[in-house]
């Protein structure tokens, strides 16, 4: 039996990037993305460790985005396996906002269900945006928010 599977997007800045990013850091920055995924009728997020909850009630508010990614045929217990097996490289211990971050898993799991990644736009964000000489200047703030956003939140941590 197959599943659809479906990209959740988050803005971690609530409207906050898109409102004063050109004010500034002189560049556009639509939203500070935070991924998950919603199959089996949960939904899957890098928040302190691998969780899972109810769809849409997870800390991160509303998505600003839903992108259906396709069907899986990967039943939810070898999905779960999967989780298991990739949950020592998603702690809190190893977050990194540039490195290892929530996309990173989403990217991850997506490939793995579906065959195919949610897309560098998402994964590479932050590496991008802080890698340019007016995203030095936002580092601070995303260093802010990487310790709100990875408090791990209510849910089951594999």
């Amino acid at each position: 039996m197959s599943e659809h599977v479906t990209l959740l997007v988050y803005d971690i800045t609530m409207g906050m990037a898109k409102a004063m990013s050109m004010m500034i850091i002189g560049q556009q920055i639509d939203a500070v993305y935070h991924t998950s995924l919603v199959v089996f009728g949960r939904e899957y997020y890098f928040g302190g460790g691998i969780c899972h909850d109810a769809p849409k009630t997870t800390p991160y508010g509303k998505p600003i985005q839903e992108i259906p990614l396709g069907q899986t045929e990967i039943p939810k217990e070898v999905f779960e396996e999967f989780l298991n097996d990739i949950s020592p490289r998603f702690t809190a211990e190893k977050y990194d906002i540039i490195e290892h971050n929530c996309n990173m898993f989403t990217d991850a799991a997506a490939e793995f269900l579906v065959g195919k990644g949610i897309g560098e736009h998402y994964v590479k964000q932050a590496k991008n945006l802080l890698e340019s000489p007016a995203g030095q200047m936002f580092k601070p703030l995303l260093a802010q928010m990487q310790g709100q956003v990875q408090n791990p939140p209510p849910g089951f941590f594999y």
